[in-house]
């Protein structure tokens, strides 16, 4: 019994119907109302918090695999920590087990199980049919793909009764300026709304008190005081279709400022579909016409071990196999190949040379970017410096054997929804790359990838992933459910321009000759011209906003959207050239009506 006693004591068991008997063993069935901030922790044994003030040498560790090597010997070299180490990780190993097999917290114990989504699941259950919980807690709430489960729930009970979201920038909470988070407010099984009156991006909240005041004046008929807000307040209702339109995999919620980009987002997704469609229950794939199969081949942490500096590509007697460029491919006389590391940061658009990666030694090794200038550019010769070279059998170990290309396309997975460009693309030689720049390993034709490559760094493709983030990633379940066109949406002229214009932009140097065969193109590279290329880009630009079925008031409302890319323009060309250009050819492209039919 000390015993039963002791483990009782040590995790804090509590029992709410025990404790509060007067709340549940009456008609009541639950509180009338809670409120709560729980704590935003997610449940994973943190090895650099927890050996913190006890070996400074796993603080150190240049990555992973080297740390968890040090904390295997702690069992010969400090046995104390060693074990203290061990039942802490069995301790959280047995807490996980808990909770996705209690039953209590069946659509919040997903993934990577976070305490607040554990909190708000529990609230909502502990609610009678009558009653109402607000809750603080971050936004992931309906933008995470692991919380998809609990709003879908929500959702389909219409539970959600208001949410506002907020922009930590005016330090709210002692978190990250940038972090989001949210006042969410459900009812009981007795209370459902139809819409969802929300709120996004706000950063002090006296700015809600008027979308507070619609919301509890206007109860009876809240879907259509708001539907009639103007078009550029801040106050936006959503309905179980508009998830099932925008996230029709997920059912998790974009991010909008206005109402206007709600609409604007809803009638981008009308124009096509998305690029895979999954069943909602079983998550199988029903849709997927381009063979999508993006995947990331090295991580960084975990297979550090097989990268290689080029100071130690000497050791492997191996030289640069065009001797033009010390980037590129490196091989030895016993004819091994070591192929550069791609990371994201090294590409932009329609340009796979965009930046050189240094590493800088300075006690731990750090890297620094250096952006490629416009000799090493408009050389056919001059390849990429990576950080890192790895051995060609393990990439050949990464790529289905059926994979029928010398070249991925690639895109940047660590973004900004508020950086110049949110989204970019580009065509790489077939080579290692890192978790932040994904490939696609399809085996769809040349001509048919070069569309698609086309549409994912169109502009208007890059104002809908702007909606789309809540973070710093592209993950790959938001880049399935963007809405894309097929190869059936382009006219056969329309496929012989926007082909020549996506080569031209992309073959500029030799390690894509492979890539310019498959294009049947066997002439020299192009020739690296910043203002042709601007014009270029500019037509694919306006031949996709048509192809999106948008207003040129609307292109113009889209455009003037990127600011970062607006001020960086009017400072160095007093004039912001990308929204002129782009307008020219979609007023070119316009006229040219038999091209889009």
């Amino acid at each position: 019994m000390d015993k039963i006693n002791k483990i009782a004591e040590n995790n804090n068991f509590f029992h709410w119907y025990i404790e509060f008997p007067e709340v549940f063993s009456n008609k009541r069935g639950g509180f009338d109302c809670i409120l709560t901030n729980p704590p935003w922790e997610t449940l994973q044994l943190k090895e650099m918090e927890f050996f913190t003030g006890y070996n400074s040498e796993i603080l150190t560790a240049p990555n992973q695999s080297e740390r968890r090597k040090i904390i295997r010997q702690l069992k010969e070299k400090d046995l104390k920590i060693y074990k203290k180490y061990k039942n802490a990780w069995k301790s959280m190993k047995k807490m996980s087990h808990y909770l996705r097999t209690s039953s209590l917290f069946d659509l919040s114990a997903q993934g990577t199980i976070n305490t607040y989504a554990l909190f708000i699941e529990r609230c909502w259950r502990l609610i009678s049919p009558n009653g109402y919980t607000g809750i603080i807690c971050p936004t992931g709430i309906i933008t995470n793909y692991f919380m998809q489960h609990l709003f879908k729930e929500f959702v389909k009970e219409h539970a959600i009764l208001s949410l506002f979201d907020f922009e930590n920038r005016k330090k709210l909470f002692n978190i990250h300026r940038q972090f989001r988070f949210c006042l969410l407010s459900l009812g009981g099984k007795n209370i459902s709304q139809e819409i969802i009156p929300i709120t996004f991006f706000i950063l002090d909240p006296k700015e809600i008190q008027s979308s507070l005041s619609i919301i509890f004046e206007n109860k009876k008929d809240l879907k259509k005081r708001i539907n009639n807000l103007p078009n550029d307040h801040y106050l936006i209702p959503l309905e179980k279709e508009d998830f099932e339109l925008l996230n029709p995999n997920t059912l998790t919620c974009p991010s909008f400022r206005i109402k206007k980009d709600a609409d604007l987002l809803k009638h981008l997704y009308k124009q096509t579909e998305i690029l895979i469609k999954r069943n909602v229950e079983t998550n199988e794939i029903i849709y997927d016409p381009w063979d999508f199969n993006f995947t990331r081949m090295f991580d960084p942490s975990n297979d550090s071990n097989i990268f290689i500096m080029e100071k130690d590509l000497e050791k492997y007697d191996a030289k640069p196999l065009n001797e033009k460029s010390n980037g590129g491919i490196w091989i030895n006389e016993k004819n091994i190949k070591f192929m550069p590391l791609y990371e994201g940061k090294m590409i932009w658009h329609y340009n796979h040379r965009y930046n050189s990666v240094k590493i800088v030694e300075k006690g731990k090794y750090k890297q620094r970017s250096i952006k490629n200038n416009l000799i090493e550019l408009k050389n056919p010769n001059f390849f990429n410096i990576p950080a890192y070279w790895v051995e060609e059998k393990e990439i050949l170990s990464r790529i289905p054997k059926n994979y029928n290309k010398n070249w991925f396309l690639a895109y940047r997975d660590i973004t900004g929804a508020t950086n110049e460009r949110t989204f970019v693309a580009a065509i790489i030689p077939k080579t290692a790359t890192v978790s932040t720049i994904p490939i696609s390993l399809s085996n769809k034709s040349p001509k048919e990838l070069c569309l698609l490559f086309a549409n994912l760094n169109s502009i208007i493709f890059d104002y809908i992933v702007r909606l789309k983030i809540s973070g710093s990633h592209i993950s790959l379940y938001i880049m399935e459910q963007l809405p894309v066109f097929t190869n059936l949406k382009y006219s056969e002229k329309l496929k012989k321009i926007i082909l020549s214009k996506v080569l031209e932009l992309t073959y500029t140097s030799y390690d894509l000759e492979h890539f310019a065969k498959d294009l049947c193109y066997n002439k020299e590279p192009f020739e690296w011209n910043p203002q042709r290329r601007e014009l270029i880009q500019a037509e694919l630009d306006g031949i996709y906003a048509i192809l999106y079925n948008i207003r040129r008031n609307d292109l113009i409302y889209i455009l003037n959207t990127f600011d970062v890319l607006k001020k960086k323009e009017f400072d160095e060309f007093n004039e912001f050239r990308t929204k002129k250009l782009i307008l020219q050819a979609y007023d070119k492209f316009s006229r040219q009506k038999e091209l889009f039919e």
